[in-house]
């Protein structure tokens, strides 16, 4: 792997580990295939990842989160901040398989914080194997995952939660211009793109989506509170043919403002014509 190292001392040093007394791991990691292996293979309930400072360069697909924690002892990927910058994995070297970190069916707590997640797209290179145009930052599957102070932008979906997701919380994240480049038929992509059972997303900014939505649930129980959401290239925030469950929006400022050369589109959606989505009869 030729990803960005930061520390180099009487050799290349990637990975130092501590261990407290309660047996739970500290890993301070400085490249990403430590990482993924950590990821993939190795962490335990109540471990810490720490990634150290700087800019690394995605070159395998994506990430695996495979491992998972507890609900007391959650596993926590975290990236330190030096300067008020977190660290940056950028993924425009590769073709993204769905998302830069991507959690499976059976991946439980575990919890992403201080992160910025760039540039992911499916089929960026087509000399290389190629994937669907909806590489997000995160591709959440599982149970018990949450994301905070992440900045998702420049992707072709900013998040993704897939209906096999369960209690999935963003809070206090900044998601923006993501959308796919890609001009040939395919599915629109949004900022949000949530379909989970249960899904919670709170005191984020959300703008500038490149394509469609800033906020699209089709999930079963969302929860949407104070949020600041503006500058979509569709609706605002939608409640779409899935979400046959609950929604509560609270709190919330959301703008719409007249793009030139783009059409104007609603402030809220609820529902896409198949009747899914509705509230008591009269």
């Amino acid at each position: 792997m030729s990803n960005h190292l930061l520390v180099v001392l009487a050799g290349t040093v990637a990975l130092w580990t501590s261990i407290g007394a309660a047996g739970a791991a500290t890993h301070k990691v400085a490249d990403l295939e430590t990482l993924h292996r950590l990821c993939a293979e190795e962490a335990n309930p109540g471990d810490v990842i720490e990634i150290q400072p700087g800019t690394y360069y995605l070159e395998a697909t994506h990430i695996p989160v495979l491992r998972s924690g507890d609900p007391d002892k959650p596993i926590i990927i975290r990236g330190v901040v030096k300067e008020g910058k977190v660290p940056v994995i950028d993924a425009s070297k590769v073709n993204v398989k769905r998302g830069i970190f991507r959690t499976e069916e059976q991946t439980h707590d575990v919890v992403f914080e201080d992160l910025e997640l760039c540039n992911a797209q499916g089929s960026r290179f087509p000399d290389r194997e190629t994937y669907s145009h909806n590489a997000g930052a995160i591709y959440f599957q599982g149970q018990n995952l949450t994301a905070r102070r992440v900045h998702s932008h420049h992707n072709e979906d900013g998040w993704f939660a897939t209906h096999s997701a369960d209690n999935i919380l963003v809070e206090n994240c900044e998601i923006d211009h993501n959308g796919t480049l890609f001009e040939g038929p395919h599915n629109a992509t949004h900022n949000f793109y949530f379909c989970a059972h249960r899904q919670t997303v709170r005191n984020c900014y959300i703008h500038h989506s490149g394509e469609a939505q800033n906020f699209e649930s089709r999930g079963f129980h969302t929860i949407f509170a104070y949020n600041w959401v503006e500058e979509d290239a569709g609706y605002s925030v939608e409640v779409a043919s899935g979400n046959e469950g609950n929604t509560l929006w609270i709190g919330n400022v959301i703008i719409k403002r007249t793009t030139r050369e783009r059409p104007q589109r609603r402030l809220l959606g609820v529902g896409d014509g198949t009747g899914v989505a509705r509230g008591p009869s009269p």
